[in-house]
């Protein structure tokens, strides 16, 4: 399972074929530091349904692997009557 951190967001620009992203610094140095490499990182971009108060079109974002680990409900609390 996958955990979306999103990183930044931008637009489509007109009569090309480009999406121009502004993504943020620190965003980024979490990324690293979380993904403990410095060699590559991998991001999606994705369009948005709609387009958020600045005009922007896409999402940028990368997916945090999470733990499989399976949480245990509670035990039933005793209660005293």
């Amino acid at each position: 399972m996958f955990e979306k951190i999103y990183i930044g967001k931008g637009k489509k620009v007109e009569n090309l074929d480009i999406v121009k992203v502004k993504l943020s610094i620190e965003e980024l140095q979490k990324m690293i530091k979380e993904a403990g490499t410095s060699k590559n990182i991998y991001f999606e971009i994705a369009n948005m349904k709609h387009a958020d108060q600045f005009e922007n079109t896409h999402t940028c974002y990368w997916s945090k692997k999470m733990d499989d680990k399976v949480e245990e409900p509670a035990p039933p609390s005793k209660k005293k009557k």
